[in-house]
């Protein structure tokens, strides 16, 4: 009986571990294949979300934001001027502002 107790606390132990590494960006919705853009510092209150295979400039007031492309990197600008890169996998927490996702139409372009 204490083995099997031991066991259900390991198992639920595991199970918060796992979710705990898991919280950031993408326990906000921010899923494979996608440029995500949130208004909140740290990476809440999602409000856009662009595909990796779409290019060109996405206008919005951002505060935070994570690219889970592959192979393509983004750029955040304020007004046009580059204030964030990103890189596939990138996440970018506080960055004080931005207005336009700048996302190229080639793969495998990095900061």
């Amino acid at each position: 009986m204490r083995l099997i107790k031991l066991v259900i606390i390991s198992a639920a132990l595991a199970a918060t571990m796992a979710f705990g590494a898991t919280a950031g960006a993408q326990a906000e919705g921010c899923f494979s294949n996608s440029i995500c853009r949130f208004t909140g510092l740290t990476y809440n209150v999602r409000d856009r979300v662009i595909e990796c295979s779409q290019w060109g400039v996405f206008t919005g007031f951002g505060a935070s934001a994570t690219n889970r492309c592959g192979n393509k990197s983004n750029w955040l600008r304020y007004n046009g001027t580059v204030v964030a890169c990103m890189n596939p996998g990138g996440e970018r927490p506080h960055i004080g502002g931005y207005n336009e996702i700048y996302v190229p139409f080639e793969y495998g372009a990095f900061c």
